[in-house]
């Protein structure tokens, strides 16, 4: 028979709250600043990432709670996408053995969506262009309620045409309210 007291619960409580109040709650300066780059070489480049509102203004953090917009300028030097769907990857940063970033499981949610219906210009032309893909959490409630409040996310959008398989493709990591705020929390 195992016997476990309290000492051990509390001990082993101890160990994992320090191991992971070891890595920073805003890696990579996230607290002030969005961080961006590009997941694919190929004939689109993009030149910069913008979080909006829905009204168009410039916002950060996000707050997942409102609906908001990721937007990137850039330059297609390829056909056009005429069948582009997106698929998001979100990963939470911290760990219990050092500091890493962990995927989110969000169990087939977030991929293969309608690019079209998720805000992006369609068909995203060739020369300059502007997607703006939207994340509304209203969407997606049960998985934007289970994230931490206050903490940086990675997110991995992937456009990608059926017609084409020409691919965007850009990571963005950013400090996220996840909670109703006020100017304190900011």
């Amino acid at each position: 028979m195992i016997f476990i007291n309290l000492q051990h619960i509390f001990l082993l409580v101890s160990l994992i709250s320090v191991s992971y109040c070891g890595c920073p709650q805003f890696p990579n300066g996230t607290y002030t600043k969005v961080n961006w780059w590009e997941c694919v070489q190929g004939n689109l480049t993009i030149s910069s990432i913008n979080i909006l509102t829905e009204n168009g203004n410039s916002e950060y953090p996000v707050q997942f709670r409102k609906a908001f917009y990721v937007s990137i300028d850039g330059e297609n030097h390829g056909m056009p996408f005429t069948e582009p769907k997106l698929s998001m990857t979100v990963w939470t940063f911290g760990g219990w053995m050092g500091c890493s970033w962990h995927e989110v499981p969000t169990f087939g949610m977030l991929n293969n969506l309608d690019a079209c219906k998720y805000g992006a210009q369609c068909p995203i032309p060739t020369g300059k262009i502007n997607v703006k893909a939207k994340i509304d959490a209203s969407r997606d409630t049960m998985l934007f309620s289970l994230l931490k409040n206050n903490a940086t996310y990675q997110v991995r959008y992937s456009i990608t045409d059926n017609k084409t398989k020409e691919q965007i493709c850009v990571v963005v990591q950013a400090r996220c309210l996840t909670e109703e705020t006020t100017s304190t929390d900011i």
